[in-house]
């Protein structure tokens, strides 16, 4: 006999489909909106690509750390602190989705349902009215209606379903003029990658390989014979132990065929264990295998059609979009169908910095109700290779999220929000810590912008103590903000190791932001002989500069026995460089100046104050054009006041502080809290000398948070900075009062 079915019907302003990161974010940020939000997840645990069935790290727009000042903030920002507090040291994989389904859980209107696979969609003309979805675990069957459907399953199952026009496989060069597109189009896709873990233990263990595994004899077997596959062992005993280049199913269909890949993969997997343990020398006779993960991380599948589609034009030009509501930075990363079967496995080509995401790739051009996020974005195949890594998709989520929100409230559509409230969905995300560029953060209503600052003291900008020497094998570059309209000379540690003196020729140029090496503009040239050995060498640029408080470079030809010094250290308000091939795979074909970590030594005369305590009023809470952010001097504590010459009324005060733009977010769990952030903090307010409110905040893992005011008038408010989690410093890149 055949039981009656129930459905369960719940009714939600947003559906949310897809629990990764883009997902995750979009939930959160509707929920806070006031929306009431469900978060629709096939998968027993959050977290897609980075979860503890796949376990990827997260990456983003820093490149693994690689790049200064741009990793993501707003909500995935305090899902990276959550990650700490728990703690979670190890990175564990287990653990971090542990604090994503902690962090959805606590959070008021929204809705979590795991193990719960949306089944059917129900489309009324060009709207999604419901979707149908049956959880796994409970044998229940629901029917979820909203108002706003948002896809961030990856495969864009929603979006599918609901018959959303959306496109697959690879361009060809004549769809959109991209240099890195194939001469013909195809249904090839990137493939899926396992990842496996091993442990080293004390004594040689032997390993008895199925005969189901792949056979690789050699590393000559492997792609680009092993050049592309690096097999140092000890990678794979971390948490999110892998490698990215156990991949395949490029020339199969990713989503109907992904039983078929994941059978592939285990045995190219073992395969290659096999390989390090018998045959050859890779130093695993002590190491055992620990695990293979569950599901491989997927790459490519669908991708809707938005009303834009980004190309790889807008990737590598760094565009800056009038709509922009999120940013990447990853290189541009076109992973071949063969995988580790093929001799040619990527192609990459590097960045000259960071490029925008426009809200008109966000949404369905032809389902009126339905926005997206993550790896299914409306990009051409090029474009997403970049767009595709996680932390840029958690802050596409971001802006899908509140963009439903604004749908509700102004009764539109998502084309209508980009079309009509653009800068009010814009202003929010800024408001909510994400970082636009190009967007400035709305000042008419905080009133710290009428307010006179004051600091305690304020950091000068100083070039760290180098502790090595590099050649200038290639050119090299250096970038620092300058306060001054004048600059006399810069003075640079050099090392000339041969017999005669070198003369060198430096150049001054500008930058539109401080990690932008793109201009050939020279705005002076000064000469200096550097005789042997170590000398601090002077260059007399002697030249008034076009603006003040903004970013500008010297840079230093490729020079025979000459060296500058160098630092692992990194000062806020400086950039290093270097030149460097542009395509990773093509070496020589084209190259650029690359930012680099680290510092080149320098002093600039005058001293450059560029930390001053009118960076907190910029409007931007991050190294940009400017520094953005008051630095005080060594030794805490340190206070920031605003006063008024009249009485205002606040209803919140919102700081902003520094935690570690330039510490990667996997580090974090390995390091603890970034020793630059405010731990240990007071805002006292005043009505003349008669104190009428005081807020006190202890071991703060926050970067950015919002304070009551004191019902009562004030005239000032002061900061106080007590301690931090490591530095001397006090660091804040923004103060906010807005009123009553």
């Amino acid at each position: 006999m055949q039981r009656e079915t129930n459905i369960i019907e719940e009714n939600y302003d947003v559906v949310v489909i897809g629990g990764g990161l883009a997902g995750i974010c979009a939930a959160v940020a509707a929920a806070r909106q006031g929306r009431t939000t469900v978060l629709v997840q096939n998968r027993p645990v959050l977290g897609g690509n980075s979860s503890a069935e796949i376990g990827v790290p997260p990456h983003g727009a820093d490149q693994a750390g690689s790049y200064r000042n741009v990793r993501e903030t707003g909500i995935i920002d305090e899902i990276a602190a959550a990650n700490v507090t728990f703690p979670n040291h190890l990175d564990s994989p287990s653990i971090w989705s542990l604090v994503l389904w902690s962090f959805c859980r606590d959070e008021a209107n929204l809705t979590v349902h795991l193990n719960t696979h949306a089944m059917d969609v129900d489309v009324d003309g060009t709207r999604i009215t419901a979707v149908a979805a049956d959880q796994q675990t409970t044998e229940k069957h629901f029917r979820f209606t909203g108002a706003v459907f948002i896809d961030c399953s990856g495969d864009g199952f929603l979006g599918y379903q609901a018959g959303a026009d959306y496109m697959t496989g690879r361009e060809g060069r004549d769809a959109y003029g991209e240099a890195m597109a194939q001469d013909k189009a195809d249904d090839f896709r990137m493939g899926n990658s396992i990842y496996m873990r091993a442990r080293k233990v004390e004594q040689a263990v032997p390993f008895e390989t199925p005969d189901w595994a792949h056979v690789i004899p050699g590393d000559d077997s492997l792609p680009n014979e092993g050049r592309s596959c690096p097999h140092p062992i000890e990678h794979l005993t971390n948490p999110r132990g892998g490698w990215w280049w156990m991949e395949t199913g490029g020339r199969l269909d990713t989503i109907t065929d992904a039983e078929t890949i994941r059978d592939e993969l285990y045995r190219r997997a073992v395969g290659v264990w096999d390989h390090l343990k018998n045959r050859g020398e890779h130093g695993a006779e002590n190491y055992v295998l620990e695990s293979i993960m569950t599901m491989p991380g997927k790459r490519d599948s669908r991708r809707f059609y938005g009303d834009y589609v980004m190309v790889q034009q807008d990737v590598e030009g760094g565009c800056i979009f009038d709509d922009t509501v999120a940013y990447g930075g990853w290189h541009i990363d076109v992973h071949q169908p063969d995988g580790i079967a093929g001799d040619i496995y990527w192609k990459g080509r590097l960045l000259n910095g960071i490029y925008t995401i426009p809200y008109r790739s966000l949404y369905s051009r032809n389902i009126d109700n339905l926005l997206f996020a993550g790896r299914n974005i409306s990009a051409s195949h090029v474009a997403f290779a970049s767009a595709r890594v996680m932390l840029t998709c958690a802050v596409m989520g971001q802006a899908v999220g509140n963009a439903a929100a604004l749908c509700l409230e102004h009764k539109c559509s998502p084309r209508a929000v980009g079309q009509q409230h653009i800068r009010e969905l814009q202003q929010r995300l800024v408001e909510q810590d994400c970082y636009l560029p190009g967007v400035v953060g709305r000042r008419e209503a905080d009133l710290a912008q009428s307010a006179t600052v004051r600091v305690s003291s304020e950091h000068v900008l100083s070039s760290p103590q180098a502790h090595e020497y590099i050649p200038l094998d290639v050119d090299r570059g250096q970038m620092f903000v300058l306060s001054e309209k004048h600059l006399r000379d810069v003075t640079l540690p050099l090392a000339n190791s041969g017999e005669s003196d070198i003369k060198v020729r430096a150049v001054l140029r500008a930058g539109k932001r401080i990690d932008d090496f793109t201009s050939e503009v020279h705005l002076a040239v000064a000469e200096a002989t550097v005789a042997p050995g170590k000398h601090e060498v002077s260059f007399a640029f002697d030249c008034d500069l076009p603006e003040t408080n903004r970013p500008y470079w010297i840079l230093l030809p490729a020079t025979k026995n000459l060296s500058w010094a160098f630092t692992k250290a990194e000062e806020p308000g400086s950039q290093a460089a270097a030149r460097k091939d542009q395509y990773f795979t093509e070496p020589g074909t084209e190259q650029l100046m690359h930012r680099e970590r680290g510092t080149l030594g320098f002093t600039l005369n005058p001293a450059s104050r560029c930390f001053g305590g009118e960076q907190v009023l910029s409007g931007v809470t991050r190294a940009e054009a400017a520094t953005n952010m008051w630095c005080s001097g060594d030794g805490l504590p340190q206070s920031l006041s605003l006063s008024w010459e009249a009485q205002v009324r606040l209803s919140e005060v919102q700081l902003t502080f520094d935690n570690g733009l330039d510490l990667p977010m996997g580090k974090w769990c390995q390091r603890g809290q970034s020793p630059s952030l405010v731990r240990d903090y007071r805002v006292l307010f005043f009505d003349g000398e008669e104190e009428v409110g005081r807020i006190e905040e202890s071991k703060n893992r926050l970067r950015r948070r919002i304070h009551a005011a004191p019902s009562a008038p004030v005239t000032s408010i002061r900061v106080e900075v007590m301690a931090t989690w490591g530095l001397p410093q006090a660091r804040i890149y923004e103060v906010r009062a807005l009123p009553e």
